[in-house]
């Protein structure tokens, strides 16, 4: 008995060593292999965030392009795209969390010596800050066992030489020699590519003129690719002419066109000049003009439901606004919205009545603006959000001229009647004066563009004027011809 006794014990001894053998041996492995998962899982997300680190590193690169001044030094930023169709990318303040990730870059200033030494601590004495040179720091960080990132710290120069810049004025331009250029004052003095000859719009000149046979008075004239689109009173012949003044020292004759009707403005767009003209029965004339050298008359024109002339034209998107003299019978519209999605079949989407008569129209974004005869209106705003218009608002200007016509950029308005008024059109409810520039005789055309104002006058000697309106508050005559 003794015997099997011990075998028996023995054999257990045995079962216990194998079975505690087979516990180390099991937790080694199963610690192997959670370490091997957990690796390949760190693997994993140690190569997404470098992925996405090397993205953000060349949208930042990207951006000194398009948007260096959105850098600022001491700010933390993420990049994202812009809207289609620039397809170029962004700096947004703060970082962004997405898909377990958190990407950001912050923007340091680099000091240097002068313009040719390395970079130095800021603090240095006699440092200066680059302006053309930023130092980036982009990183990715996650959450995983842990805190984890990775990042890259590199330089990010806007141009190349790295040489200091200096804001000019345009009175540094203005001290240099101009060849086929202009000097404008946009936004603080500019120089721009002039058509031919170049100067300064501080002393204009006339080049070239062009006599059209008779005594009737030429009324509108529109620009667009290097041709010319002027209309007139009504005159024996053709009262439509086409020009080409690519090269305007010698404008070329290309074509015309009789309309038999006085013609007071005049737009083009695409393949159709449209004039407001005093026809009875196409207040709205369609010409095609895809050949300059035989313009004709187009479709079947829109003839406004009462017999009052057309006056001014403005074109936006598929809809042309006609404005007309008073008109004092039913339905009495001075202000017409026309659908020209098919210029060859005009129709009318909508109309309002304006009680006076009107001189010009100007259609921006949701608003057209119009001037007008009206003794306290003289300026009268239309909401053309919807085919059918209403009345948005309208300035009373001083005296009791009336309204001859009108320019605008962004939220300010430009309105000529005996003087020009700069009025903030921002809450068409409430308009107000800005500024206003008057001298002896009448405006009666204006046209914005590059801090300028380009006034067509009746003062003697002097009926075209530029106005700057770099201070809007003070306008002030920069030129005259």
């Amino acid at each position: 008995m003794s015997k099997k006794v011990a075998e028996k014990g023995q054999a257990l001894i045995e079962l216990i060593l194998a079975i505690a053998i087979a516990t180390v041996l099991l937790s080694v492995l199963a610690t192997g292999a959670i370490s091997a998962r957990e690796g390949f899982a760190r693997s994993d997300r140690v190569l997404d965030a470098n992925t996405l680190l090397q993205k953000e590193i060349e949208a930042v690169r990207s951006i000194k392009e398009t948007g260096w001044n959105s850098l600022v030094a001491g700010n933390t930023y993420h990049t994202e795209p812009e809207q289609p169709p620039s397809y170029s990318w962004k700096a947004v303040p703060n970082p962004i969390s997405e898909n377990g990730f958190t990407r950001s870059f912050t923007v340091i200033n680099v000091c240097r010596l002068d313009v040719s030494s390395s970079p130095v601590i800021c603090s240095t004495p006699q440092a200066i800050v680059d302006p053309s040179t930023k130092e980036i720091t982009v990183q990715v960080s996650w959450l995983f066992l842990g805190s984890r990132s990775v990042s890259s710290t590199f330089y990010l120069t806007r141009y190349f030489g790295n040489q200091n810049w200096t804001q000019t004025a345009e009175a540094d331009f203005n001290a240099g020699t101009l060849t086929n250029t202009v000097v404008t004052n946009g936004a603080g003095g500019e120089v721009e590519l002039a058509p031919s000859g170049g100067g300064n719009w501080n002393n204009p000149q006339v080049i070239a003129t062009r006599d059209f046979t008779g005594t009737a008075d030429a009324t509108d004239v529109f620009v667009e690719n290097n041709k010319a689109y002027v209309v007139s009173l009504t005159r024996t012949g053709t009262d439509f002419f086409i020009y080409d003044v690519s090269t305007p020292s010698n404008p070329t004759f290309l074509g015309s066109l009789d309309l038999g009707a006085n013609a007071y403005a005049v737009v083009v767009s695409g393949n159709y000049a449209y004039v407001a003209t005093s026809h009875d029965s196409r207040e709205l004339t369609v010409i095609n003009i895809s050949n300059p050298a035989t313009p004709t008359l187009a479709g079947t024109h829109f003839n406004a439901p009462t017999g009052a002339d057309g006056r001014g034209v403005a074109v936006l998107g598929n809809a042309a606004y006609l404005v007309t003299n008073n008109n004092t019978t039913s339905p009495g519209y001075e202000f017409y919205n026309v659908n020209i999605s098919n210029p060859l079949s005009p129709s009318q989407s909508g109309g309002l009545n304006l009680g006076a008569a009107t001189r010009d129209v100007f259609a921006l974004g949701t608003y057209a603006y119009v001037a007008s005869t009206a003794n306290a209106q003289e300026l009268q705003v239309v909401n053309i959000t919807n085919p059918t218009p209403t009345f948005a608002g309208s300035y009373n200007s001083p005296g009791g001229s009336d309204g001859n016509s009108i320019s605008v950029l962004g939220t300010t308005a430009y309105l000529a009647d005996a003087q020009l008024n700069i009025l903030n059109v921002s809450n068409p409810a409430s308009i107000s004066p800005i500024g206003s520039y008057n001298a002896t005789g009448t405006p009666f055309g204006v046209f914005v563009s590059g801090g300028f104002a380009f006034l067509a006058h009746s003062a003697t000697n002097s009926q075209f004027k530029v106005i700057d309106i770099s201070n809007p508050s003070s306008p002030q005559l920069f030129g005259s011809a």
